[in-house]
């Protein structure tokens, strides 16, 4: 009987739109049999092609009714039960109806935002692509995001798009997790295919090796078997077939090493295979617009790098390069030479944590000679490249702007290296932050960097930590770097020939100092309001009115005559010496 009543309410209001199909009484009209009143919730089931439709009617399915609710037999009226708005009812039936697609965009936002917190977040990212609702991408982002200070900047940021950002941590959460013999070409392609114009950042922290069980099969040498495999057995996911299709790339960031390996650590978490950089390198070629590039926690040899060198001087977008913690050599710093020479558009260099040497700090610096364009940043943090090093470091950036940024912290430099250090300003004054921590300069070299200091305006930061510098020398140094900042701001103030607006410029900057000050000054006064001091009773309620009770020339007047000139007081030497 239900269906039948069903199917009847459904071909009687099937062509109402939804302000009628609200206002109609849908039972008042209906036999129904006794005891089964007019009380039908409409509840939609399913909103089918609801983009396509004009009439929000046509695509309504109506649930079956509510019967009347029992009562007791000594009350006389039954209290019918709440109905839901046809709003939440539609959206109640579209929460638990959907599996993949959009939802129409004519939803309110109220209804949005409370579709967005209900909606499951572990569905599959093909299934959700199309879904345009911000406030469940932000619980994607939040579910799925591995790198904490990313996430931080984006709740803080006011104009984040936040499906594209979830979409990132989605994308890149299933390529950290998925092993090699689990990477399906047929499924990752298509599906970088339709996250390809939401991805411009990928930030991977890890990459799945390939299974133990599955390495000991491949290898008859039994000194293999615990710990060193041999790198060209330890294969990860093919990532170069899915850079292939995100073409819109602009920063990536990538770690083949194990986040969390712990007590299980394997000299092979940290290794990749020759097939994995051949295949990295293949897909990156096709990053046209790829303008910073991160490798980090990854060993390379010289062949390796090598190979990625060849495909990084082919991106000529890209503007910062870093290789922190890959092993690197003294011959890697020739072949850094060598892309420092042939790459014009890289402005950013960072070798933090390499095993470069001097050797490799001469690749480095004839790259540096080679080179028309200027580069900004060159990081060589934590390299062991000694006294020699900084000499040839230095020699290559003598009569060059290069470099106006450098970090030469922990860079394993003695005292003779420390004085080059010191002997750095003396002819290349372009350098504008300095990071020297870690380096002995002790007591008389750090007079020394002083000295030069006192006539280098442009540096405006500088890191000495851990630098054997008393705390005089210290103070020093940053009062210097305080005085550039504020000449930084001020650049007129250097010229020894003023225009007129230098001098306008001035002028303006006085004022706005005078300005300061009163504004201080009227800030630490209290304002005293008028008042009469009532004297006790004894003196006969007499009273004392202060100074500010009089009118405002009462002062001025009694310094002038009834011409209104200046009256003025002779005082005896006896009255000035009491």
């Amino acid at each position: 009987m239900e269906q039948v009543w069903v199917d009847r309410i459904i071909i009687k209001y099937m062509n109402l739109s939804i302000p009628q199909l609200v206002q109609c009484q849908v039972t008042s009209n209906m036999s129904l049999q006794t005891g089964e009143q007019n009380y039908l919730q409409i509840l939609g089931r399913e909103i089918r092609k609801l983009a396509s439709s004009s009439d929000y009617a046509t695509n309504l399915i109506l649930d079956i009714y509510h019967p009347l609710p029992k009562t007791n037999e000594n009350a006389t009226v039954s209290v019918a039960p709440k109905i839901e708005k046809l709003s939440r009812m539609s959206l109640n039936a579209i929460f638990k109806a959907y599996k993949k697609g959009s939802v129409h965009s004519n939803i309110q936002l109220c209804d949005k935002i409370w579709f967005g917190q209900q909606l499951d977040v572990n569905k599959k990212l093909e299934d959700i692509i199309d879904l345009d609702n911000e406030e469940y991408w932000r619980k994607v982002a939040e579910m799925d995001c591995t790198d904490k200070i990313a996430l931080m900047n984006a709740m803080k940021s006011k104009r984040i798009y936040w499906k594209a950002f979830g979409v990132e941590c989605r994308f890149t959460k299933l390529l950290e997790n998925t092993s090699p013999s689990d990477f399906l070409e047929e499924k990752f392609i298509p599906l970088a295919k339709l996250v390809c114009g939401y991805i411009t950042n990928l930030n991977i922290k890890q990459m799945i090796p390939l299974k133990e069980e599955l390495v000991k099969k491949s290898i008859y040498n039994p000194r293999y078997v615990y710990r060193n495999y041999p790198s060209e057995f330890c294969h990860h996911a093919r990532l170069g077939v899915v850079l292939n299709e995100l073409t819109n790339l602009t920063n990536l960031s990538l770690e083949y090493g194990l986040r969390k390996c712990q007590y299980n650590y394997k000299k092979r978490f940290f290794e990749i295979s020759y097939e994995d950089i051949e295949d990295l390198a293949g897909g990156m070629k096709a990053l046209t617009k790829l303008k910073t590039f991160r490798f980090r926690h990854t060993r390379l040899n010289d062949e390796k790098l090598r190979i990625l060198t060849l495909a990084l001087v082919t991106l000529q977008s890209l503007e910062t390069l870093e290789l922190m913690y890959c092993n690197l050599t003294d011959n890697s710093g020739m072949a850094m030479g060598h892309l420092l020479q042939n790459h014009s558009g890289l402005k950013s260099l960072n070798l933090k944590g390499n095993q470069i040497h001097a050797i490799g700090c001469q690749g480095i610096g004839y790259g540096l000679q080679q080179r028309r364009e200027p580069l900004d940043f060159l990081g060589l943090s934590r390299c062991p490249i000694g006294t020699e090093g900084i000499c040839r470091i230095g020699g290559a950036l003598k009569g060059t702007v290069h470099c106006p940024k450098l970090d030469l912290s922990f860079c394993s430099l003695g005292e003779n290296g420390s004085m080059f250090i010191a002997e750095l300003f003396s002819f290349h004054k372009h350098i504008v932050t300095l990071n020297i921590s870690g380096t002995p300069l002790g007591y008389s070299n750090g007079e020394m960097l002083i000295k030069y200091l006192k006539d280098c305006f442009c540096l405006i930061e500088l890191d000495c930590r851990s630098c054997c510098l008393t705390r005089g020398q210290e103070s020093k140094l940053k009062i210097i770097v305080e005085r550039n900042n504020y000449y930084k701001h001020h650049p007129y103030l250097l010229k020894e020939r003023f225009t007129e607006k230098d001098e306008d410029d001035i002028e303006e900057l006085l004022e706005d100092t005078r300005r300061s000050d009163i504004e201080k000054l009227y800030e630490n006064c209290e304002i005293i309001t008028p008042q009469k001091d009532v004297y006790p009773d004894s003196l006969g309620g007499m009273t004392s009115t202060y100074v500010s009770d009089f009118p405002e020339n009462f002062l001025s007047d009694l310094n002038t005559d009834s011409d209104g000139n200046e009256i003025k007081v002779i005082r005896s030497t006896t009255e000035e010496k009491s």
